[in-house]
């Protein structure tokens, strides 16, 4: 998914939302703010919602985060049944930024 318009601070918090979503284990709405998923995407501890990037300058998007991404990818999710990736800046990324990350879109993981 990919979040565009408004501030950099604005879109990593939309982001942060969603990731908290999809992570939700609590009934009822998503988030339920409650449960330990909730609080651990709140504490920016969940060991499943992982950020790569910088929202304070115009560098490039560093490839190094994306083979990081591309590693990570393939090793189940800890708690649930899915990983969330919130890639801050991407517009910042370079070819082989794009290149390193093409592998996952190509054969995504089985989870």
């Amino acid at each position: 998914m990919l979040i565009e318009g408004g501030s950099a601070e604005l879109r990593l918090s939309a982001a942060r939302f969603i990731a908290q979503s999809l992570l939700c284990v609590g009934s009822g709405a998503h988030p339920c703010g409650v449960c330990p998923s909730c609080v651990k995407c709140e504490a920016l501890s969940h060991p499943d919602m992982r950020e790569y990037g910088d929202i304070s300058s115009d560098a490039a998007f560093k490839v190094e985060a994306c083979r990081a991404v591309r590693s990570d990818c393939f090793v189940l999710p800890n708690d649930g049944d899915k990983k969330v990736y919130i890639l801050k800046e991407v517009q910042n990324m370079n070819d082989s930024g794009e290149n390193a990350l093409l592998k996952i879109f190509e054969e995504p993981p089985s989870y």
